[in-house]
C-alpha cells in the first residue's frame, strides 16, 4: 500500500495534476473571454473551466473502456455539454398559418 500511494503512482498523479492545472488555466482564460464578449453565459469561469475540465477527465477515462462508442459521438456529445448544458433546445418558432383572418 505504502509503494501505491507513495510510490510511482503518486508522481503521476502530480504529472496529472499539473497537466489538468494547465488545461483548466487555457479553458479559464477561453472562458473569461467568452463570457466579455457575452458569447457565453455570465458563469464565474474559473468554477466553470473547472467543471469543464473535471467532466472531460472522467469522461475520457471512462470512454477507454467503452469500445463501442465512437470518437465522434464522445466529442459531439462534450462539446453540446459544455455549451449547451442538459437544457432542452427552445421550441421552433411557429410560423404563422398563411392568410389574413376575417373577423
Amino acid at each position: 500500500m505504502f509503494r501505491i500511494v507513495f510510490g510511482h503512482a503518486a508522481a503521476y498523479n502530480d504529472v496529472i495534476r499539473r497537466a489538468q492545472a494547465l488545461f483548466a488555466a487555457d479553458i479559464e482564460e477561453t472562458i473569461r473571454e467568452g463570457v466579455a464578449s457575452r458569447a457565453f453565459a455570465p458563469v464565474p469561469p474559473a468554477i466553470a473551466a473547472q467543471a469543464v475540465v473535471g467532466m472531460a477527465t472522467q469522461v475520457l477515462s471512462w470512454w477507454t473502456e467503452q469500445e463501442s462508442l465512437s470518437m465522434d459521438t464522445l466529442e459531439a456529445t462534450m462539446i453540446g455539454l459544455a455549451l449547451r448544458g442538459l437544457g432542452a433546445p427552445a421550441p421552433a418558432a411557429v410560423a404563422p398559418r398563411g392568410g389574413r383572418s376575417h373577423g
